[in-house]
């Protein structure tokens, strides 16, 4: 196990891995950046209180930067943890989510649907969800479980009870999906 990954699992952090390989991965263009990129990192990774700041401060000074998608993702997490949703959406939204590392990407999809549905756009919760849902391997039955729980709240029963469904064996939902199933049942008068 490298360092770098074993800090990742010590400091549970999404990010440390994407801030950690940036310093092997070197083009020459861009090489002027890497000592700003590595301490706004180790900014985030401390959770300053001025980290949002720096990371734009960052992009400012670094417009071409390669790494542009990740410090917008890290903005929009920041913003996400800090119950700023509008900030985050927008954040996320021009972070080019597809160029991310999957584990990335996957989280910032994940916080992003969840943004907009905290700010009532369960519409536009969905089309992350759903995306989430076929991208992913590590937040799949998250997003199935929103898509299912909106669906519920929606009273689209048929389309939740076979979303809960499928979660029966999940071992995060396993204990969570029987009540919805049941109220499902119980609410259609089986």
């Amino acid at each position: 196990m490298s360092k770098h990954t074993f800090f990742a699992i010590l400091m549970g952090a999404v990010w440390m891995p994407v801030c950690m390989t940036a310093q092997s991965t070197r083009p020459v263009s861009d090489v002027s950046g890497d000592a700003d990129y590595r301490t706004v990192c180790r900014a985030w990774e401390r959770g300053e209180k001025d980290r949002v700041a720096q990371l734009e401060n960052f992009l400012r000074l670094h417009p071409d930067t390669r790494r542009r998608g990740q410090v917008q993702a890290m903005i929009g997490t920041a913003h996400h943890e800090a119950g700023n949703m509008q900030a985050a959406i927008e954040a996320y939204r021009q972070a080019e989510l597809q160029k991310l590392p999957d584990d990335v990407r996957d989280e910032a999809i994940y916080r992003l649907a969840d943004a907009y549905q905290h700010i009532g756009d369960t519409r536009e919760a969905q089309i992350w969800l759903r995306t989430l849902r076929e991208l992913s391997r590590t937040r799949r039955a998250d997003a199935v479980y929103r898509l299912a729980y909106i669906d519920y709240t929606e009273h689209r029963l048929t389309e939740a009870l076979e979303g809960f469904r499928s979660l029966e064996s999940d071992p995060t939902y396993r204990t969570l999906v029987p009540y919805y199933i049941g109220e499902i049942h119980f609410i259609q008068g089986n």
